[in-house]
């Protein structure tokens, strides 16, 4: 299925005293709703503190109104940002030293630091100094007057949201996303933290819940937001494709979890298990994220209560 079209959002912060928040939008991890995979640049803004947001929703690209000018950003540049961002790879403005075009690393190169690039543009291999990844929308943070890759956060709410999918209040179906750091971001408070929630009711397009947890249970099943926040990164990286899997170890059989750089982006067959320090080898390549039979648990439970798609479907 190809993306939807999006439109281009023209948008000036000082309108917004309520404040901008810009995200590259990855799909959510869990969706059973009839609405299209989520993809773009995703904006919430709102005129005045506390009130209802006035954006929210996704653009092609995002025009945000500088004095004397505007700073773009694109959602070529936005996806790959939120995915080193989430995994904390170093970011950088590189420009190829040959062509002088702005550099864009994307899929494996865009979570994984690395000082040899090969320009898209003139096709030139060049060696950088310093191991990151490259984005121009380090530029725009810049021109946007913020810079930084990682800020200060607040706790989401701390629940636990408990989801009954037989519930017919929410028979619209289940959307649910991990945070992560925003590319621009106005607001006066800060950024919540945890696992975003989008629940509806058959037929009404406006989410009867609309917030960011600490504790989420769906059907009894809990889930964890770290896992959330790292596989929503994974299943945005066509490469991993296949590769990310429940792996429990074979001695204790706790449930295995490579949670960060580079394992959770890599796959690899050696492993040692966390809980009781074993080694031990997989048959093949893979990454290990426990989510991955979590939901397949939670969409043959949708399929009994008879709500939305199932992209794990066979």
């Amino acid at each position: 299925m190809s993306p939807t079209f999006l439109p281009r959002l023209d948008i000036d912060p000082n309108q917004y005293l309520g404040g901008v928040g810009v995200w590259g939008a990855l799909p959510a991890i869990f969706d059973t709703t009839r609405f299209p995979v989520e993809h773009g640049v995703h904006v919430h803004a709102r005129r005045a503190p506390g009130r209802k947001k006035d954006f929210d929703g996704s653009y092609g690209e995002v025009h945000i109104a500088l004095p004397g000018g505007s700073a773009v950003i694109t959602e070529a540049s936005a996806t790959p940002y939120v995915a080193a961002a989430v995994l904390g790879v170093p970011v950088r403005e590189i420009s190829c030293p040959y062509c002088s075009e702005q550099h864009l690393d994307t899929d494996r190169f865009a979570v994984h630091a690395h000082q040899r690039h090969l320009c898209v543009f003139c096709g030139c291999e060049f060696l950088e100094a310093e191991r990151s990844v490259g984005n121009p929308i380090v530029i725009t943070k810049r021109a946007l007057n913020d810079a930084s890759q990682i800020r200060p956060t607040t706790p989401g709410l701390p629940g636990p949201l408990r989801i009954d999918q037989t519930n017919p209040a929410l028979s619209g179906g289940v959307l649910i996303w991990g945070s992560n750091p925003a590319i621009l971001w106005t607001a006066s408070r800060d950024e919540s933290e945890g696992i975003h929630v989008h629940a509806f009711q058959a037929g009404v397009a406006e989410p009867v819940v609309d917030e960011t947890y600490q504790l989420v249970e769906i059907d009894g099943i809990c889930l964890d937001a770290k896992m959330v926040r790292i596989f929503m990164v994974q299943q945005s990286l066509p490469y991993l494709s296949g590769a990310v899997l429940a792996v429990p170890c074979p001695r204790c059989n706790a449930p295995h979890f490579d949670d960060a750089i580079p394992f959770a982006v890599t796959p690899h067959r050696n492993h040692r298990c966390t809980d009781c320090l074993h080694d031990f080898a997989t048959s093949a390549p893979v990454v290990a994220n426990p989510l991955a039979d979590v939901l397949e648990r939670l969409y043959e439970n949708a399929g009994v209560a008879g709500t939305g798609k199932n992209p794990l479907a066979r």
